[in-house]
């Protein structure tokens, strides 16, 4: 299966739009035979992404939010190919004060560490 790399800003939203976009997505993966790994950006649903993750059997794992597309969560680190990757993700917004709390991808950013410790040794998603 062929992989895409997403990085930043992918459209994880909240509520029914949301939903309907990964559907659509997951479709075309499978009809297409591709999965997806996303870097998630600063305007994602983070304050869902952190709820999700606070689960102790996903803390510090790759999200799939369907079979064929994963959120990578921030400091995950893998390989592909012999090459080493780190899924780092999520700056601050620089036009926060203009956004709409769940509309336009604010004021939720994410929150937290930059980096984690998982981010210094090698990995692969599981």
């Amino acid at each position: 299966m062929a992989l895409i790399l997403h990085l930043g800003d992918f459209g994880i939203w909240p509520g029914a739009s949301g939903r309907v976009y990964i559907d659509q997505l997951e479709e075309a993966c499978t009809t297409h035979g591709v999965g997806i790994w996303v870097t998630p950006g600063n305007h994602e649903d983070w304050g869902s992404l952190t709820r999700m993750w606070a689960a102790p059997e996903r803390a510090g794992r790759p999200l799939y939010v369907s079979e064929h597309i994963a959120i990578l969560p921030r400091g995950h680190r893998f390989t592909l190919e012999d090459r080493s990757f780190v899924s780092l993700g999520g700056a601050p917004s620089v036009d926060l004060d203009y956004r709409e709390r769940n509309r336009t991808g604010g004021p939720r950013r994410p929150s937290g560490p930059r980096t984690s410790p998982a981010s210094s040794t090698a990995g692969t998603p599981t």
